[in-house]
């Protein structure tokens, strides 16, 4: 299972963002303050962040502060930052375009010791309108692009539709894998929906929790999405705004 990380960006103390990790070992209930970054929380609306094995990295497209560890000026246009889904995924910056005519876009760009981000290492279609995109949540996974579709579902329930994003994957030549899951789409603008270790899917349930704390339910990939763990996290519901939901 994965570990859960709350990127606290508001009330902070110090003055300084901060990085907090829940493990599944103990049922995602207490936390460790991994670090309190050189980030400051006004960044916070100048991209999205996300953890990559590097570490914790802003998916920026303005960057000025000189207190990051690392500034990579990638290959993605500042002007479409707004048009999709960023994702990190091996260490490789994905953007989902799910803003423009036609189906959604994949592109991804590498980061390696000569690119590092500044070229586009992948640039395909999947087979999924872009009609779609407002009906739920996007995420990569092992070089996987997942829509959690949370509203206007036939049966009612939250489905898991995903297609291969790799390099040599030929769209037309694609079907689109289909799983209807265990959640009812009641819950579905009730939290964080993300695919997390071996493509289980994790709802992170912000609001409308029985015991007033932020929940974790995780739907494994082997039963078909049928089979669920809950879980009650360290944070109070009234803390959800505070701060960034991260699946590693």
């Amino acid at each position: 299972m994965s570990t859960i990380y709350f990127i606290k960006t508001t009330q902070v103390e110090s003055g300084f963002i901060e990085v907090h990790a829940a493990k599944p070992e103990n049922g995602y209930s207490n936390s460790i303050l991994l670090s309190t970054t050189g980030y400051h929380p006004e960044e916070l609306k100048n991209g999205v962040f996300a953890v990559a094995p590097e570490g914790l990295i802003p998916q920026e497209h303005r960057l000025r502060d000189k207190d990051f560890d690392m500034i990579a000026v990638t290959a993605f246009d500042a002007a479409n930052a707004d048009k999709g889904t960023w994702a990190f995924d091996h260490g490789n910056l994905y953007f989902v375009e799910t803003r423009n005519a036609g189906l959604v876009n994949v592109y991804a760009a590498a980061r390696d010791n000569t690119t590092a981000y500044a070229a586009i290492t992948t640039d395909i279609e999947v087979p999924i309108s872009q009609a779609e995109a407002g009906n739920g949540a996007w995420d990569v996974r092992d070089k996987e692009v997942y829509f959690i579709r949370h509203r206007n579902t036939k049966s009612g329930k939250v489905e898991v539709w995903y297609v291969s994003a790799r390099p040599s994957a030929e769209s037309n030549l694609q079907t689109v894998k289909r799983y209807t899951t265990w959640f009812s789409n009641a819950d579905g603008e009730k939290g964080i929906w993300r695919i997390g270790a071996n493509k289980d899917l994790y709802f992170i349930k912000t609001s409308a929790t029985g015991a007033g704390l932020i929940e974790v339910h995780v739907a494994s990939e082997k039963s078909g999405y049928q089979l669920v763990e809950h879980h009650h996290t360290w944070v109070q519901e009234g803390d959800a705004t505070l701060g960034t939901w991260i699946v590693d």
